[in-house]
């Protein structure tokens, strides 16, 4: 199944944040709305596939899986569901700490359309969680799938958990005072020399976590491409090399700035408020500029 490979770029691009965070290029406005209009059809298409799974089930009172029991197909969607989330968070993340340094470029309103788009979808995963047990055989498939779930919102936790320490972008956490601890644990006062080793070996517990599925015949036919094309076109190009590769943090700031150090930015860390308790309470408005949503429509409950 595809949660390895949505991990895996979710870890790629939590672990660049901050060079992408920081970058003085702007992103487009074409290349940011393929990018919410790639992250509204991915969601869209998880509800669908949901949907056509139960109504298989009760379509004409008949199965029309009889070898499959519903929760045998309905589990793996749901982790992809949860799986996705990590995802959008994780980008949803990166806009909201660069709308923090260029706030009058739209990137906050982007990043709240996307988590709100998720939470939806959340909501209709968790309350399958809750009510869709049928028998014991479906129990133990739930609670399979429920812990499949925690260790991805933990994990999901600990990619954001520099952003939270750094930007505070607690909205985008599952559980900010979580996030904020991983961050101090992990990401306070770190220098450059051991903020790299943080994330190799942060990357390969992850890897360890969710590992590839074995066999040549994977599925990834629902791998979200589209989306991960569409956040790649938004990432500035300052902060790869000609052949791909992502540069280091340190040499990426080192030619935006011409400056060597050998510590993160000091000021960049800043206490965490009461918000760690009780997050703000979002408005999630359109934006003032930037990227107009007007002619999107709202996906479907």
């Amino acid at each position: 199944m595809s949660i390895h490979q949505i991990t895996e770029f979710a870890a790629m691009i939590a672990a660049q944040s901050r060079s992408f965070i920081e970058s003085p290029q702007p992103l487009g406005d074409a290349q940011l709305q393929v990018c919410w209009q790639a992250t509204r059809s991915r969601l869209i298409d998880e509800l669908q596939r949901i949907d056509a799974c139960i109504d298989d089930e009760t379509t004409s009172g008949i199965n029309a899986h009889p070898s499959e029991p519903l929760w045998d197909r309905l589990a793996p969607l749901i982790e992809e569901v949860f799986a996705t989330e990590m995802l959008t968070r994780v980008w949803s993340g990166v806009l909201a700490a660069r709308d923090r340094l260029y706030p009058t470029c739209g990137y906050g309103a982007l990043a709240r359309n996307i988590l709100v788009l998720q939470l939806k979808v959340r909501q209709r995963a968790l309350r399958l969680l809750v009510d869709g047990a049928a028998n014991d055989k479906d129990v133990r498939r739930i609670a399979a799938t429920d812990r499949t779930r925690r260790k991805l919102e933990r994990w999901n936790d600990l990619l954001l958990a520099e952003m939270v320490l750094r930007d505070e972008v607690v909205d985008y956490a599952c559980d900010a005072r979580r996030a904020h601890e991983f961050g101090i644990d992990y990401f306070q006062n770190q220098t450059h020399a051991t903020y790299h080793a943080t994330w190799t070996l942060l990357i390969a517990g992850m890897r360890a976590a969710f590992p590839a599925t074995d066999g040549a015949n994977a599925d990834t036919a629902s791998l979200p491409e589209d989306l991960f094309r569409a956040i790649l076109a938004c990432l500035p190009v300052d902060g790869f090399l000609e052949d791909g590769p992502s540069l280091s943090l340190r040499s990426t700031r080192n030619k935006r700035i011409h400056l060597t150090t050998d510590c993160l930015p000091s000021d960049a860390i800043t206490g965490m408020t009461s918000r760690i308790v009780k997050p703000r309470d979002s408005k999630f408005s359109r934006p003032a500029n930037g990227i107009s949503f007007s002619q999107l429509r709202r996906p479907q409950d």
